[in-house]
């Protein structure tokens, strides 16, 4: 099987949802697939370049004001977007993105109170129309996600984004964001639960990429 055109898929969903997890397992499951590790490309952001992640370590480490992370966010982004997701496309690649467009509306717009609309203006200007073809968002109610955080070992400690965000009240405010910004699209989004098994979501997103490249 080949790839006929580029495919941009992104794995959005509050923290601690396991997207960063899963999207590493689709990633080997593609390769596996294709026997060709350069036909699938695995990022994130803010990062994915190497002025995104001189970003994010000011975005982790730094305590800014809500509207300078909203800009660093998009600065991120369209960095991001031109060099590594747009190339990559363009070059027939399915592009795993770890966070993109979405996690900024409902982060910075709604959870931080800039407003959606106007986060969304800030990121046009650098990725003008460009969006995903796939969103996988993940989801599970603020106590599982909570310590689903806490019994994390492979963290020493939570950075700036981690405190901020890993809370009751916060976390319900993401989820709805997500549930308002999303609006559950079926030719593009796709709402799984978090809390089923990660092989089992991760086969389940491989399997709706492979029907996406057929189609």
């Amino acid at each position: 099987m080949t790839i006929d055109k580029g495919l941009f898929v992104t794995f959005e969903g509050p923290d601690a949802c396991g997207k960063s997890s899963i999207s590493k397992m689709v990633y080997e499951l593609l390769i596996d697939f294709f026997k060709d590790k350069d036909a699938v490309i695995l990022t994130r952001e803010p990062g994915g370049t190497k002025v995104g992640e001189l970003i994010r370590e000011i975005l982790v480490n730094y305590d800014v004001d809500a509207r300078t992370e909203a800009l660093l966010f998009a600065a991120s982004r369209t960095e991001h977007t031109w060099s590594v997701i747009m190339k990559a496309k363009a070059n027939k690649k399915i592009i795993l993105c770890d966070r993109y467009l979405h996690s900024s509306l409902v982060y910075q717009g709604i959870v931080k109170n800039l407003g959606y609309k106007n986060v969304y203006k800030i990121n046009q200007f650098g990725i003008a129309k460009v969006k995903p073809d796939l969103i996988f968002y993940l989801t599970a109610n603020p106590k599982t996600l909570i310590d689903r955080k806490k019994a994390d070992k492979t963290r020493n400690e939570f950075d700036r984004l981690d405190n901020e965000f890993v809370k009751e009240e916060t976390l319900k405010k993401i989820i709805g964001g997500y549930a308002s910004i999303l609006q559950f699209d079926n030719q593009t989004v796709f709402k799984l639960d978090a809390t089923k098994p990660q092989m089992d979501l991760a086969l389940k997103i491989f399997n709706t990429i492979i029907e996406k490249i057929k189609a």
